[in-house]
C-alpha cells in the first residue's frame, strides 16, 4: 500500500498491518483496541501515532508479545518492522492516562530499540510509565515524555542519539544512567515534579551524560 495523504485508522478491535505500508511522507494515525504489525510500515518524514481507543488501556512497548486482551501492545518484533525515517513515533495522546510498560518485565537483559524519535504522551490521571529494559534511540533519535506527575519509574538505562526530555516525576530504581550522545537532558519539567529513589533497602543512583549538550533538573 502506498499513499501520500494522511492515513487514519479508527476501529473497534485490533488494527492489523499484514501487508507493507508506505505512506510516502503522510501521517499514520492508529486508534484501536490493539495493533498487530506483521509487515513493514514506513513513511519517511511522516508521523506515526498509536493510541488505544480507551485512554486508560495499559500499553506495552517493546515487550515479547502475548500480553493478551485488555492491552495495547507494540512488541519488540513489531518495532523492528517500523521503517527508519518517521519524523516521530508518538504513543498516546493528550487524553491518555494509562500504565505504560517499556520492555519485558521477565527479562532484565532485553533492550528496546527505536530508530526514530519517540514521543510518549500520558499526562492524564492514572498515567504512569515503567522503563524496565534499556531504551535505545539510534542515530538522531530522541525521547520526549509528558507524564501525569505520578510517575516515570526508571529501572533501566536510557541511551539516545539526541535529547532526552522527561516531563514527569521520576523514581530511580537501582543504578541508572541516562545518556544523550549529541543533545540535552531535561528531567522533571513542570512545577511540582520530583526526582527520587524508591526508598527501599537498596541504594539508587542516577548518572546523566550529555557530552555535547546541557543537563537540566
Amino acid at each position: 500500500v502506498k499513499g501520500g495523504a494522511t492515513t487514519v485508522f479508527s476501529i473497534g478491535g485490533e488494527q492489523l498491518f499484514n501487508s507493507s505500508v508506505d505512506a510516502a511522507g503522510g501521517d499514520l494515525d492508529v486508534v484501536s483496541d490493539d495493533v498487530e504489525i506483521t509487515s513493514e510500515v514506513r513513511s519517511a518524514g511522516g508521523l506515526f501515532t498509536l493510541r488505544p481507543r480507551d485512554p486508560s488501556t495499559p500499553i506495552v512497548i517493546g515487550g515479547p508479545g502475548g500480553s493478551g486482551a485488555g492491552f495495547f501492545e507494540l512488541d519488540v518484533n513489531e518495532l523492528a518492522l517500523l521503517g527508519n525515517g518517521f519524523r516521530e513515533i508518538i504513543i498516546g495522546s493528550d487524553q491518555t492516562g494509562a500504565e505504560i510498560t517499556i520492555g519485558d518485565v521477565n527479562d532484565s537483559t532485553a533492550e528496546v530499540v527505536f530508530r526514530d524519535p519517540l514521543r510518549i504522551l500520558n499526562s492524564k490521571s492514572g498515567g504512569e510509565i515503567h522503563v524496565v529494559n534499556k531504551l535505545i534511540g539510534e542515530e538522531d533519535a530522541y525521547l520526549f515524555v509528558v507524564g501525569s506527575g505520578f510517575t516515570t519509574t526508571l529501572s533501566a538505562d536510557i541511551v539516545q542519539g539526541s535529547s532526552i526530555s522527561i516531563d514527569d516525576s521520576i523514581l530511580i530504581d537501582g543504578d541508572i544512567t541516562l545518556t544523550s550522545n549529541t543533545g540535552n537532558v531535561a528531567l522533571g519539567g513542570s512545577l511540582g515534579r520530583f526526582i527520587g529513589g524508591l526508598q527501599d533497602s537498596t541504594d539508587d543512583t542516577l548518572t546523566v551524560n550529555a557530552p555535547s549538550g546541557s543537563v537540566r533538573f
